[in-house]
């Protein structure tokens, strides 16, 4: 007598293995597992299924299989919900007015070091080291002197008489 003839019911371990209409839908009516829930306490339950003789290496490969799945789905999920949050109007006001202060703040450290006569190259280093004492995020030496640049006051005075003739 073979070990599935010994089975609690005759049983195709391949209908039962590939046929996923029947094999875990448990209100069908040749649904192959036997299943039992019961409730355990503070809303949790315990489910008991039986599983065919030879099918235990399958299923325990279809949890693995499945626990892989929900991983990356939930990790796509944190990706999606996170993206939404950064396009979400109240997030781009609240990135702006960061992006503003940071700029407001550097040119105000720059404009104090330009008064105290230091030229515009160590004006920058400067700004940079403050902000990086204040332990600021974007304290980088090449986005200080972006915001500076891009506020115009590198220029030189002869570069704008220059400038202002072409």
């Amino acid at each position: 007598m073979t070990s599935l003839s010994r089975a609690p019911f005759p049983l195709d371990l391949d209908r039962v293995a590939y046929d996923v209409h029947r094999t875990f839908n448990p209100l069908h009516q040749d649904f192959a597992l036997d299943y039992h829930v019961s409730e355990v306490r503070d809303g949790y339950v315990f489910l008991q299924l039986a599983l065919p003789l030879g099918m235990t290496r399958a299923f325990v490969s279809f949890l693995e299989s499945m626990t892989g799945f929900f991983r990356c789905i939930d990790n796509k999920a944190k990706s999606a919900a996170s993206i939404e949050k950064a396009h979400s109007p109240e997030e781009l006001e609240r990135v702006k007015r960061l992006q503003e202060d940071f700029k407001n703040e550097v040119l105000y450290l720059y404009d104090g070091f330009i008064t105290q006569c230091i030229d515009s190259k160590e004006a920058v280093k400067r700004t940079n080291h403050a902000l990086k004492l204040k332990k600021h995020p974007w304290a980088t030496y090449e986005l200080v002197l972006g915001v500076v640049r891009a506020s115009g006051r590198l220029r030189t005075k002869r570069g704008r008489q220059q400038g202002g003739r072409a």
